[in-house]
């Protein structure tokens, strides 16, 4: 995981950390069969935000 992304999730539980760190490998493969280059993707107030870096 990106530094952003392990900062939003550090107090949760291990359960919720891996569900996080799954589906946000599921989202990169997505993200990248569409030609998007990789970076954090963090839970914002209006949904996800792409970060790109």
């Amino acid at each position: 995981m990106f530094p952003a992304e392990e900062e939003y999730i550090a107090g949760a539980a291990p359960s919720r950390r891996r569900e996080f760190r799954d589906v946000r490998w599921c989202a990169r493969r997505a993200l990248a069969s569409l030609g998007a280059p990789p970076g954090p993707l963090v839970p914002t107030t209006i949904g996800t935000e792409f970060l790109v870096r």
